[in-house]
This record gives structure tokens, C-alpha cells and sequence, in this order.
């Protein structure tokens, strides 16, 4: 980084970026109450939410970590069929 004609910083941008700007935050510390991460794989997440929070957690994703894809998706019905069988509500 050259400041004034003089080097302040050595490196280049990347570098710098790397040394002073902290990390991302973990995706744990970003869920919501009623929020889970049900999978953790290839550097990806797969997170239960409620519906009601999920446009308030996606943007707040977004915003805080480096997000390549994001996919929201209802559950597959069998799923659904199978957890309303195991609470007992049919």
C-alpha cells in the first residue's frame, strides 16, 4: 500500500485484506431461534427455518458471508408426511 509516495503497507490488496479485515462470521452465529444446520458438506450448509424467518436469515446470509449459491426449497413432501405421522397430528 503506498501512501503519500512512500510504502505504509508491503503487499498488495489481497494480502492486506487477509491480515487486518477479520473473518466471516460463522453460520451458527447468524441462526435464528428455531434455525438448524442439518448438513454441513463440501464447504456448503443445508439449514432448517422456520418460514416465517426465512427472507429475514436469507438476506442477513447474504450480507454477512461470502455466498456462492443459495437455493431455498420447501421440504419434499415425504418428508412432511413422515414428520406430521411421527408428532401424532394425524
Amino acid at each position: 500500500m503506498v501512501c503519500r509516495s512512500r510504502t505504509a503497507l508491503p503487499g498488495n490488496g489481497t494480502q492486506l485484506l487477509a491480515r487486518f479485515m477479520p473473518r466471516s462470521p460463522e453460520p451458527d452465529a447468524l441462526l435464528p431461534p428455531g434455525a438448524e444446520i442439518v448438513a454441513r458438506e463440501n464447504g456448503g450448509l443445508t439449514l432448517r427455518v422456520p418460514r416465517a424467518g426465512t427472507p429475514d436469515l436469507t438476506a442477513r446470509l447474504l450480507s454477512a458471508l461470502p455466498v456462492i449459491d443459495l437455493s431455498v426449497e420447501d421440504p419434499p413432501i415425504d418428508a412432511v408426511i413422515d414428520q406430521i405421522y411421527q408428532e401424532g397430528a394425524v
